[in-house]
């Protein structure tokens, strides 16, 4: 795992915050209803889950301030991305399941329907889960489906990455059908082209595939994709991981560089000149 460092800012730009204070509140919260009928019998809605930081950060000289004020007043243009250590997996949590959401912000196929498979996955992934993406119906020609499409990755050129996936089909696909790479953007999102392919062959039991690749120059975003170009079989995929480093490490439910909002800087001066503030985050 990388180096307790937490990183805030636009992707291209994300700089390290002082170390926080012990007892941080990184809490995951649910978002949706609660209903109880005549019976008092519950049932619940989910509509989707957000993670919520709270940093205290203690004795701030006037420079470590700047940047976070620049931040809360928006003088820093972008998207901010946080980069969380307790993460390794840089995907959103529905882009790690390869959970399909109404957005498009995480997996979208070129053709076809990337449904839930339930009963579908890979034991060597671990217990976190119990289902798959099944795609089907694809068109003729190469198909694509990538993961957190519009989220993306934030990368740092130079510093290689990995994405894997794990893979199978209702019958086997030769690796001459199939690709895997990543995708490179620049700041402005203009398209840097793609990382060398590998090619997995797919059989009918689960297999872990990945590609390994080094952001050239000028690229802060990745996403990772696979391609086909058979209309059948049907493809099962699941536990996808995007992380730093040139291996794959044990798969996990994403969250490790999430879009935030910049809620509150509740700021008090121990003493002049130094400043302590209360940071809180709101995943986008």
């Amino acid at each position: 795992m990388s180096d307790p460092i937490w990183n805030l800012g636009p992707a291209g730009d994300m700089r390290p915050l002082v170390c926080p204070e012990r007892d941080m509140d990184i809490s995951v919260e649910r978002y949706g209803g609660i209903f109880q009928g005549l019976s008092g019998a519950r049932s619940m809605t989910v509509t989707g889950q957000k993670q919520r930081f709270n940093f205290e950060l203690r004795y701030l000289s006037i420079q470590e301030y700047a940047w976070l004020e620049a931040l809360h007043f928006r003088s820093i243009f972008g998207v901010y991305r946080l980069r969380n250590p307790f993460k390794r997996n840089l995907l959103s949590p529905n882009g790690s399941l390869v959970r399909s959401v109404s957005d498009n912000r995480t997996i979208k196929v070129t053709s076809g329907i990337a449904g839930v498979a339930r009963g579908h996955w890979p034991s060597a992934a671990g217990n976190l889960s119990n289902i798959s993406a099944k795609w089907t119906n694809r068109s003729v020609g190469t198909q694509v489906i990538r993961i957190d499409d519009r989220y993306r990755v934030p990368v740092v050129p130079g510093s290689p990455v990995t994405f894997s996936m794990y893979l199978k089909a209702s019958s086997a696909i030769s690796a001459a059908s199939t690709g895997m790479v990543i995708d490179w953007w620049d700041i402005d999102s203009a398209s840097l082209g793609a990382s060398p392919a590998v090619f997995p062959a797919v059989a009918t039991t689960w297999d872990r595939f990945s590609v390994t690749a080094t952001p050239p120059a000028n690229a802060v975003f990745g996403r990772g994709a696979f391609y086909t170009n058979v209309t059948a079989p049907d493809i099962y995929a699941a536990a996808a991981q995007f992380e730093e480093g040139s291996t794959p490490t044990a798969w996990e439910i994403g969250g490790g560089a999430p879009v935030v909002l910049l809620d509150k800087l509740e700021t008090s001066s121990p003493r002049f000149p130094y400043r302590t503030t209360i940071l809180s985050l709101l995943e986008a």
